[in-house]
Formats: structure tokens, sequence, C-alpha cells
């Protein structure tokens, strides 16, 4: 299973400034209409006749708001439809922060597929991984067999496959979000990089990391952790070192 770390925590090459990221630095997104509008942060409470339930609100503690990375990543990006006509609009692309981000998540052609493809690499690993269970169930020893390592390795193949088509996606890096795609992109690969024990392209892997946080766009808090991706790089080396002793 492929867990996001630490160092993207969700309380997921320099380019020159575009029209689009100005627009996003200048302006505030929340202020201006785009045909896509995201959930709130928080949800509504739904209206009452009863005293007892409204006063029961108002004694009620509020939520803390969930962070945008953390509400960008649990957005299942299937469910959003950006309409051709509207797929030139690029207006909302330069996000690189708070609720613009969401806006950006919603109306943004170029990252909307990135974050679709992302989606996809989740539920295939997903559907190995059910697979594998079933067979656990109906077949004992099926654990540890060469076909139960060979499910394994379809599944890193597929994996590395849909990271790759991140990759190209987002590559360019045009827009801010990308980095956030870009790095999940690594995270996959070097996951299933450490599980091989190929430790030159999962220490690759985190080195990119590297570069996008140091160079990033995003503003948004707790995205660029590099702390801990410098110990990930750490624990890399001193892996590296004991697999060649």
């Amino acid at each position: 299973m492929i867990k996001t770390p630490s160092c993207f925590t969700l309380a997921l090459l320099a380019a020159s400034i575009l029209p689009a990221q100005v627009f996003a630095q200048e302006t505030k997104l929340e202020d201006f209409s785009f045909p896509n509008v995201p959930p709130s942060s928080q949800s509504t409470p739904q209206a009452s006749g009863s005293e007892t339930n409204q006063n029961q609100q108002l004694a009620a503690p509020k939520k803390p708001n969930v962070s945008v990375l953390e509400r960008i990543i649990s957005t299942n990006p299937e469910t959003i439809v950006i309409q051709a006509k509207h797929r030139d609009d690029l207006r909302s692309c330069g996000a690189t922060e708070g609720e613009a981000m969401m806006i950006a998540l919603y109306n943004c052609w170029p990252l909307l597929k990135g974050f679709q493809t992302y989606r996809e690499a989740k539920e295939i690993a997903r559907d190995h991984r059910r697979s594998r269970r079933a067979l656990m169930r109906d077949k004992p020893g099926y654990l540890g067999s060469k076909e139960y390592q060979a499910s394994l390795e379809a599944e890193y193949d597929d994996a590395i496959r849909s990271a790759k088509k991140i990759e190209t996606l987002a590559g360019k890096r045009e827009y801010p979000m990308q980095d956030m795609l870009l790095f999940l992109a690594n995270l996959i690969q070097s996951s299933i990089a450490k599980q091989r024990g190929d430790y030159d392209t999962a220490l690759a892997s985190v080195d990119s990391s590297i570069m996008l946080f140091e160079t990033t766009k995003i503003t948004e808090p707790d995205f660029a952790n590099l702390e801990a991706l410098q110990r990930e790089r750490t624990r890399l080396l001193n892996r590296q070192a004991e697999a060649s002793k």
C-alpha cells in the first residue's frame, strides 16, 4: 500500500511566472466567478425547527478547518466535470495556497487530468490488493508463493506506469499545483524502489522531491517539509550501505 508520508502532511524547475500565476498572486480567486464551485471546508448545519437542536448546535464546539492539502487529496477527482467549453479557462491554474487551490482543482483542466491519473493509480493498486486478499482466503499457502510475488510485481509495474503518466502530464511545471502531482509520482516510485531494494532509484526520486520543494511556488503551510525528506534520504543511504556489504 502506497502511503503519503509525514513530509506531505495532510493535517500529497522554477519556471518563469506565467500570466495566470500573476493573476493568482494579485487577486483572491474566491472573489471571482468560476463554473465549478468546490465544497466548503466546513459543513453547514442543517436547519431545524427544534429549539433544542438549535441550542445544541450553538453550544457544540466548532470543528477546526481541514487543511486544503487534505481536502485536495481526499477529493475524488472523478466526480469533477469540467465542460469542454471551460477547459481553456486557465485563470485558476496559478493557485499557490488556501481556497484558491481547491478552486483550481475544480476548474483547471490540466491539473484535474493529473489528479484523475493519480486516483486511477490508487484504484489499480486497490484492485491488486483485493485480488490477493481473496486468493489468500481461498488458497492456503498463497501468501509467499510465486503467484503472490508475481501479483506484487504486476502491481508495482502498473504503479510505475501511472507515475510516469503523471510525470508526462505535470513535468513542465507550468502551474504550481503540478508540483503536488510530481511529488506524488516521486513518492510512488521511491516506495516501490525501496520494496525492490533499488536504492539508487529511490534516492533519485527523493532528490527530485527535494528539488521540487526547494523551488516550488506553492506557499500553503506544511507542503514543503524538507527536513522530513532529508531524513528519508539519510535512511535510504544507510540501507544502501548495508545492502552493499
